[in-house]
């Protein structure tokens, strides 16, 4: 992780925050964490500013600038304060991502190792990462049946929970949801993209074209059209997991 300082060497998000604060968290997450209970909701979001809301209330994606003050935004959670610190860290790595990598290198018999066990282990590094570390706290989310490890279904049990430990990391969030599949986001209702459309991978930069054009063409012939809905080698659409 990258420690920030004071401001000017401050955390960006931060200082985001001190000229804006228009961000809030997704209703995807928020709905999720609170229908499993989940003991980091208060890490990573903040109840809302309007006192009258008891409970922590996700924003829906992709809602034009009007649609959303129409929607409240003081009725809505922001970031947690843990994230909005100065000297809040950049993640780069965990170790509970390198547990969830080992998890499915064993779910897909690339390992021998138990894919439970480090699935398990790997929830219980996000947890401890964010300040959890009640034994029976965590005991009693991982009981949950709905977060219990499906054999059958690794790559929907692992994609959640990686997703969700990724919070803080959306470059790495974006390329599992993408590998993974899961979770199984649905579009805004204002998206720019079309009907059931969302982003799958960044337009290469102008200059890429002007400066490295040959390289360019020959990448898009062998990736397709430089465009931010052409799915990339890895993604799920284009292979097997």
């Amino acid at each position: 992780r990258f420690v920030f300082t004071s401001s000017p060497q401050w955390n960006p998000w931060a200082s985001a925050f001190n000229s804006r604060d228009d961000q809030r968290v997704s209703k995807t997450l928020i709905d999720k964490l609170n229908e499993w209970n989940d003991p980091r909701i208060g890490i990573l979001a903040q109840l809302p500013q309007d006192e009258s809301v008891k409970n922590y209330v996700g924003a829906a994606n992709s809602l034009s600038a009007d649609a959303a003050n129409n929607q409240g935004f003081n009725k809505v959670s922001r970031p947690g304060t843990y994230f909005l610190k100065d000297s809040s860290p950049a993640v780069f790595y965990t170790y509970a991502e390198v547990l969830f990598i080992f998890a499915e290198s064993a779910a897909r018999g690339w390992i021998t190792a138990d894919a439970e066990t480090l699935y398990r282990e790997a929830i219980t590094a996000s947890l401890n990462q964010f300040g959890i570390i009640d034994n029976h706290i965590i005991d009693s989310y991982l009981q949950q049946e709905a977060i219990r490890f499906d054999a059958a279904h690794w790559y929907e049990s692992i994609g959640w929970q990686k997703w969700i430990a990724y919070y803080g990391q959306g470059p790495d969030a974006f390329t599992d949801w993408r590998r993974l599949g899961y979770p199984q986001l649905i579009p805004g209702p204002d998206s720019v993209l079309g009907s059931g459309e969302l982003p799958r991978r960044f337009f290469y930069p102008v200059t890429e074209q002007s400066l490295n054009g040959k390289q360019y063409q020959i990448a898009i012939s062998h990736q397709g059209a430089d465009e931010i809905t052409t799915r990339l080698w890895f993604d799920v659409a284009n292979k097997e997991r």
